[in-house]
């Protein structure tokens, strides 16, 4: 009986023991938000040639992702037809501007934060001329209290 009742005993004190908190729960990564950010740098991932849906990630120049980027943003697409004589410096083209801020009512495309400082920009509708284009191209801007990425200009694949 004394027996069973100090196995009992050492198990008792075996569970107790045990510590409920994991201590390798997974911690969230470091990250900054659009606001607190003094430099934006944007990587675009990929584009959907279909619904030019722009998959891209922000961080700053410490490497933090950037979050709640979400609702101040300017994307361009633009539309070259190919070859084409023109006198000026920009070839003729046409373009189609989408934006969003703070102060919009409606944006113009959603942005969705995928994961932390990854995102995805989606526009309401696909520009008209996209069909009758030899060669598309996009620039992406983000906009936050203290700076703004750097434009460039891609060319769709």
């Amino acid at each position: 009986m004394m027996r069973k009742l100090l196995i009992v005993s050492s198990l008792s004190l075996l569970l107790i023991g045990c510590n409920s908190d994991n201590d390798d729960a997974v911690k969230p990564e470091p990250s900054i938000t659009l606001d607190q950010a003094s430099t934006i740098q944007l990587t675009v991932d990929s584009v959907d040639q279909d619904t030019l849906a722009i998959s891209f990630s922000l961080a700053d120049d410490q490497g933090l992702p950037i979050t709640d980027a979400g609702t101040s943003y300017e994307v361009f697409y633009l539309g070259f037809p190919g070859e084409y004589d023109s006198s000026f410096a920009v070839p003729w083209h046409q373009a189609k501007q989408v934006s969003c801020s703070a102060d919009s009512e409606a944006c113009d495309g959603e942005m969705v934060e995928v994961s932390q400082g990854v995102y995805l920009f989606t526009p309401s509708s696909l520009p008209e001329f996209i069909e009758s284009m030899e060669t598309l191209k996009y620039a992406i801007t983000i906009h936050g209290a203290l700076a703004s990425n750097t434009t460039e200009i891609h060319t769709l694949p």
